[in-house]
């Protein structure tokens, strides 16, 4: 359930993204926090549930809105009980955001980097299956971060190491997020700057929590 930059702000959702940043502390003019939260057995994620985790991080004094964004398959409902479609639309929302990124360069096509490379497609499928960059399934076909093109493929290839295997979305977050712990700045800045160490042990944390 995958919160974020200015601009990035605008178009992520605030919830559901990894946080390896400090927790806000008063007088420190920290404005917000986000938080990874990873279900694994999603069969249990049901209404009461995330209505139940939005009041206790309200009575916690924050303002957040809990969205899933993966749904599971319902299991059967009794006779006579409603069945809420919030998660469903929860989850078209999500799909809703992954295309508008596809078109404001949050995404990129395929082509995009293999013109940046100066590859063929087999290499940057061949690059994908190795895990030396990431993808995000969108509208039938593989979509790729725009970050990627901030990168040397070396760097790039270390970076999505460290992230390991979570989710794509987590991994996207991670690239276009200012971090705390790289002084507020992006991991592709942050690389521009010499501070590569710093970004992969910062991507290997992130990939734990």
């Amino acid at each position: 359930m995958p919160a974020t930059n200015d601009a990035v702000d605008e178009r992520m959702p605030a919830p559901s993204t990894s946080v390896n940043e400090e927790s806000p502390q008063a007088g420190q003019g920290l404005q917000c926090a986000s938080f990874l939260l990873e279900v694994r057995n999603r069969a249990h994620v049901t209404r009461e549930l995330v209505d139940r985790i939005n009041t206790i991080m309200t009575e916690s004094g924050f303002e957040v809105t809990l969205t899933p964004t993966h749904i599971a398959s319902a299991p059967p409902a009794f006779p006579n009980q409603s069945i809420s479609t919030e998660p469903l639309q929860a989850a078209k929302r999500g799909e809703a955001r992954l295309v508008n990124w596809t078109r404001d360069g949050t995404l990129l096509e395929g082509s995009k980097l293999e013109a940046a490379w100066g590859v063929k497609r087999q290499t940057v499928d061949a690059a994908r299956r190795r895990g030396e960059i990431f993808s995000v399934w969108v509208k039938g076909m593989h979509w790729y971060p725009g970050e990627a093109l901030k990168f040397d493929r070396a760097t790039l290839a270390k970076i999505n190491g460290a992230l390991g295997d979570i989710d794509p979305s987590s991994k996207l977050l991670f690239l276009l997020r200012k971090h705390g712990a790289l002084g507020a700045q992006t991991p592709a800045d942050a690389v521009a700057e010499g501070k590569l160490e710093d970004v992969i042990r910062l991507a290997t944390d992130w990939a734990l929590t």
